[in-house]
């Protein structure tokens, strides 16, 4: 794609291609890119020229009028249904990775349901196309009766980003009818922010964030306003603001250097909302505080969410609900989820809880009512709660909280990642987790590292615990567990199985309950899972309206 080339006097001049800069690099020779299969209408469209002009990346509020109309589910009147499961795709182009660890840190539905964004270890993002959002009728596609075989929906793009992927999102206007919106952004470490064409798997511009000394900064967070003209960069205690049809380095602080920052911490996670006439941009930071932001950047609340840190952010429009929006943030090593309502932001509406104790981003989402949220768990279970159930209180002093409405066992591995589908009544969720090497298998181990490795050092033991001998591995297995198979060939000795009966009750257990789980502590060896998978729900779960 061609970017208008900006200069330092101010209006766009005519259209030049945009360099990729010194951090930039670029597609490596053994990345082959397919040709995608597109729609009858997006095939008519890609045999015309077109040009990105201000005016027409910009896009605006009628630009997304023509995503179709959302249809209402009662997404727990039954079980989902697996629609498919894709693995080995993981497995390619991660030879530099030990074995089993190439595993996966996320996935993004595009807002017009066709396209699925996948991030993993590999710092390969993977673009897979929907084959029920490509037919004439989605609506009318019968999931249940076309479940595709394991391992057959293949990749139709790869993207590597040299560096860890910090952050990435969807142009919100995109549709594949109209090849100009088909993009999303990334940010990583040590890299400018790039927006990759998801049509080619080429890199359409980049963005180049400075500190005040002149040095080029990563952003550590990335969000689109809500008409796709603004790009928000979230970094230590402040937020950076680009134009989309502007790349290079020209963008706006907030705030500005010289003044004290509101909120304090790196800007970890940002979200959107556009509420009536004016935009509405939340931030989430590692300090455990959300700030939410009115354009241009004036503060309109702060308030205190996960202690642990904030890992997402999300506004929520609930369908017939007295309160115009509700913040959504949940939180890394920490099993809550906090929910405010939009008039009143004193203190939290209600706390939903999860089972989380690593450090991984995990994702929630919302149907397109804003009535349902869905979120996995490091047990593998996804919750579904419904904003309309009533409320349980925990204690005088702590928050109301809520009990999921449906639960089921989409993966034995940590399901960290989740997206539901902005149209069809289908859930994508990802697994997998990052192990000490002692839990991996044993021919993915580097040569030279010993198996008990997870041991502290020497240097900080005391003297009465060095001459203690090392516990064996059987022991530090939960009681209610049995313990591994002693064959030192099999991959899955250091594993311990969750039955799913625990892993499900877990998913239900609040307050004070959540103290002793089973498993606690130990979830990093659950059976190794690296794997994408989809979920049907069935048609007759849709309400009448």
């Amino acid at each position: 794609l061609e970017c208008g080339d900006i200069s330092d006097n101010g209006p766009v001049t005519e259209t030049s291609r945009v360099e990729i800069g010194a951090l930039s690099q670029p597609l490596e020779p053994d990345f082959v890119i397919k040709d995608r299969q597109h729609t009858s209408k997006a095939e008519d469209n890609t045999s015309e020229s077109y040009d990105t002009t201000q005016s027409e990346f910009e896009g605006s509020p009628e630009d997304l009028s023509d995503i179709p109309k959302v249809k209402h589910y009662d997404w727990t009147s039954s079980k989902p249904k697996l629609f498919v499961r894709v693995e080995d795709e993981f497995k390619r182009y991660a030879t530099k990775l030990p074995l089993g660890s190439n595993y996966l840190r996320g996935c993004l539905w595009s807002p017009d349901g066709t396209c699925l964004l996948t991030n993993s270890c590999d710092n390969v993002f993977r673009v897979f196309e929907f084959p029920p959002a490509l037919t004439p009728n989605p609506m009318d596609y019968d999931l249940e009766l076309n479940l595709m075989e394991p391992d057959t929906l293949p990749a139709v793009l790869w993207m590597r980003e040299p560096e860890l992927i910090y952050d990435y999102c969807w142009f919100p206007g995109m549709k594949t009818t109209d090849p100009i919106t088909c993009c999303f952004a990334s940010t990583s470490r040590r890299t400018p922010v790039h927006l990759w064409d998801a049509f080619t798997g080429t890199l359409r511009a980049s963005y180049r964030p400075f500190n005040h000394m002149g040095e080029s900064i990563a952003a550590q967070s990335i969000a689109f306003s809500t008409d796709g003209q603004l790009l928000y960069c979230g970094f230590n205690r402040f937020v950076q603001v680009f134009h989309v049809c502007r790349p290079g380095s020209q963008s706006e602080r907030r705030p500005r250097l010289g003044q004290k920052p509101d909120q304090g911490g790196i800007i970890s996670c940002l979200a959107s909302h556009q509420c009536g006439a004016r935009g509405l941009y939340a931030a989430g930071s590692f300090s455990g505080s959300v700030g939410v932001y009115t354009e241009p950047g004036r503060q309109i609340a702060l308030v205190e969410g996960p202690r642990s840190g904030v890992s997402q952010v999300a506004f929520a429009e609930p369908v017939n609900a007295g309160s115009s929006w509700y913040l959504i943030a949940g939180g890394r090593v920490d099993s809550q989820i906090f929910v405010w309502d939009g008039r009143w932001m004193a203190s939290p509406l209600v706390v939903l809880h999860r089972r989380v104790e690593n450090y991984q981003r995990f994702q929630f989402g919302l149907d397109a009512t804003g009535r349902y949220l869905f979120t996995g768990s490091q047990t593998g279970v996804v919750s579904i709660f419904d904003f309309t159930s009533p409320t349980v209180g925990v204690g005088e002093k702590e928050p109301a909280t809520m009990f999921p409405v449906s639960v089921w066992r989409a993966h034995l591995d940590s399901c960290h990642g989740l997206s539901v589908h902005p149209t069809l009544p289908v859930v994508a969720t990802t697994s997998g987790q990052k192990r000490p090497s002692s839990a991996l298998p044993s021919n993915g181990r580097r040569k030279g590292k010993p198996a008990a490795d997870l041991l502290p050092s020497p240097k900080r033991l005391c003297e009465r615990c060095k001459s203690a001998e090392p516990v064996k591995a059987e022991e530090n297995i939960a009681p209610n567990l049995t313990p591994p198979s002693s064959d030192s060939e099999s991959d899955s000795a250091s594993e311990a199985q969750l039955t799913e009966d625990d892993a499900i009750s877990s998913a239900m257990l609040v307050g004070p309950q959540l103290d002793r789980m089973p498993l606690e502590g130990c979830l990093y060896r659950l059976p190794i899972r690296n794997e994408l998978a989809l979920w049907a729900f069935p048609k007759g779960s849709r309400e009448q309206a």
